[in-house]
């Protein structure tokens, strides 16, 4: 039997069952519309899957955290990657729309174990630059997902239909599980773990939602995650409905878009121990920003084609920038207790999220419109919060400062 170096393994098999987790919204996307059909309800019921989905991650966070935190990571992750095949397993069966809504959210409290947990492990191992260099890595590889996963499911749905694309899930959930329990490691060490007692999990809780740099950074991250969101949800119906692309093709244009992002998060990883996180982020902030008034123009302008999405590609390489370093900055005050860190974190990401896409979807007129709209107030939110995040870490630096004179 070949032995692999379990460690070195260790930031792969954070990225696989990730990836699993990922994959489960973007392989279906392009089938969306026919998921519609099939079911014979509008844009925004079939979205609701997805909303579900992300609700269940969010919830689940505030308790795989704790766990996790108390019990270890690789009891808790494994269980999750479970619970998340035994849902896709469901879905495959779903005899109506609310049926899989609510396996959908099952999923979700799988996937938010997958994300909670993972991203706990890696701060178990790495800080600073170094945890920002990897979580680009991650990001780069993960980036595959919403590329190429759209142009398979858009692929598997023609040919055998939506339901094949959660078999496909399920296979692969297996496929994690034996994986993960072969030779994922244990990073939290007996002596860093925190009883799990109700009063010291709420005590952990009030203290992470008092901490006034993390909640800026968060809420920073989560809007951005938010608008990412909601582009997924919204464009198959505007490119595949309005604007007549196969839906095999759709993954395509939308990859086009995640090259960028890519791009972005190798320049990061890269180059961020020369530029630095603060200078990184702020370029990748702008970059956006500049998509954002170009995707704007576009829709002024009256531009109703597919092509629409290369407005896209400035904004994408800057969140390629912009990610891996809002997610070091917004954990920077922890050492302890990140488990429920990382849970406030995917938190109030997924309920951004899943309020993106119900707003969004709920706005759609059959033009780009909506997603405009909706860039435009993630400008203005986004500065407003990353203001707020700077005067508090100088308000920190001065209170340091006071004590070490002290």
């Amino acid at each position: 039997m070949i032995r692999f170096p379990t460690f070195a393994l260790f930031p792969f098999l954070i990225f696989l069952s990730i990836i699993l987790v990922e994959m489960a919204t973007d392989l279906y996307a392009p089938n969306m519309p026919s998921m519609m059909a099939y079911f014979g309800v509008a844009e925004y019921a079939v979205q609701l899957t997805i909303s579900a989905d992300l609700l269940g991650l969010a919830i689940s966070g505030l308790f795989c955290g704790p766990l996790s935190d108390s019990y270890g990571r690789r009891p808790v992750l494994i269980v999750g990657i479970v619970v998340f095949t035994v849902a896709a397993v469901a879905c495959i069966f779903a005899p109506t729309l609310w049926f899989l809504i609510a396996m959908r959210f099952i999923q979700g409290l799988g996937s938010g174990v997958a994300l909670v947990v993972g991203a706990s492990a890696l701060k178990d191992r790495y800080s600073g630059e170094t945890l920002s260099r990897v979580i680009s890595i991650l990001a780069m590889l993960l980036a595959v997902s919403p590329g190429v996963a759209p142009i398979i499911g858009g692929y598997i749905g023609v040919a055998i239909g939506w339901r094949g694309i959660f078999a496909v899930l399920a296979v692969a959930g297996l496929l994690v599980v034996l994986v993960l329990h072969r030779y994922f490691p244990e990073t939290l060490a007996q002596t860093r773990r925190q009883p799990l007692r109700l009063g010291n999990v709420l005590m952990h809780y009030r203290r992470t939602f008092s901490q006034p740099v993390f909640i800026s950074y968060t809420l920073i991250l989560s809007l951005a995650v938010a608008i990412w969101w909601a582009e997924i949800a919204n464009l198959p119906f505007l490119l595949i409905e309005q604007w007549g692309v196969p839906a095999q093709h759709y993954g395509f244009y939308f990859g086009s878009n995640i090259v960028f992002f890519m791009l972005g998060t190798l320049c990061n990883t890269i180059f961020v121990n020369k530029v630095g996180v603060e200078r990184f982020l702020l370029i990748g902030l702008i970059l956006k920003i500049t998509s954002v008034a170009l995707l704007i123009g576009a829709v002024a302008w009256g531009v109703a084609s597919p092509w629409i999405i290369i407005t896209y590609y400035p904004g994408t390489f800057g969140m390629g920038l912009f990610f891996g370093n809002v997610y070091a900055k917004a954990l920077s005050p922890f050492t302890e207790n990140v488990g429920i860190a990382n849970a406030v974190l995917t938190l109030l990401q997924m309920i951004c999220a899943a309020i993106a896409i119900q707003v969004v979807g709920s706005l759609y007129n059959g033009t780009a419109v909506p997603l405009a709209s909706a860039s435009f107030a993630w400008v203005v939110l986004t500065l407003l919060f990353y203001g707020l995040a700077k005067h508090y870490e100088k308000r920190a630096l001065k209170a340091d400062e006071l004590t070490a004179a002290n």
